[in-house]
């Protein structure tokens, strides 16, 4: 069999058990859920699985890796040259990737305290903090709490379009993210 062939038989795979994962996630929680369950749906066998994976934690992680890493290519693809632009581009891309991959981040984020929305807040935090060439340590702990003041407000958004069921589009929550994080709240109150 040619190596080709043998990498789209294992990415299929991968896939299959990575949507019959998010499938049972929705009805079940991630302790809850067995390799039982989990090869049934996706229509392999046990040992198959375990080709691709540890365990069921180890699906999950990848697939949490996955999204993370398709996040970070975005945030990396924005490079500042008027702010306002750059902003409202990102944040467009970013409600519009939420969007169309909605089922995942539901599942995902099940719950403001999700173990996915630490690991996301976390790695946004870092990225942010190192876009920032100040070496001011008073000027580090205002950027610090600033970082942590506006992930949190994007989520809360995020959350919020999420728990509405998305009814509003795209673009319109990007661009009151976009104009919040800019201005502030000032002409909105």
């Amino acid at each position: 069999m040619s190596g080709e062939k043998k990498d789209l038989r294992y990415s299929r795979t991968d896939r299959l058990l990575q949507e019959a994962f998010l499938e049972l996630l929705k009805v079940k929680s991630v302790d809850r859920i067995t390799i039982r369950d989990l090869t049934e749906r996706a229509g392999i066998n046990r040992c198959t699985f375990y080709h691709h994976y540890q365990d069921i934690y180890d699906l999950l992680e990848q697939i949490e890796d996955g999204v993370m890493e398709h996040v970070l290519e975005m945030m990396r693809g924005f490079h500042p040259n008027r702010e306002e632009d750059v902003s409202r581009r990102y944040f467009e891309c970013f409600c519009q990737y939420i969007y169309e991959n909605r089922t995942v981040y539901c599942v995902l984020t099940n719950g403001q305290e999700s173990r996915f929305i630490k690991k996301l807040l976390k790695m946004i935090s870092e990225y942010m903090a190192g876009l920032s060439g100040k070496e001011n340590d008073g000027d580090k702990l205002s950027r610090e709490y600033a970082v942590a003041y506006s992930i949190g407000g994007v989520v809360g958004v995020l959350h919020k379009w999420m728990k509405e069921g998305f009814e509003s589009p795209p673009e319109m929550v990007a661009g009151f993210i976009s104009n919040v994080f800019l201005n502030g709240m000032k002409d909105i109150l």
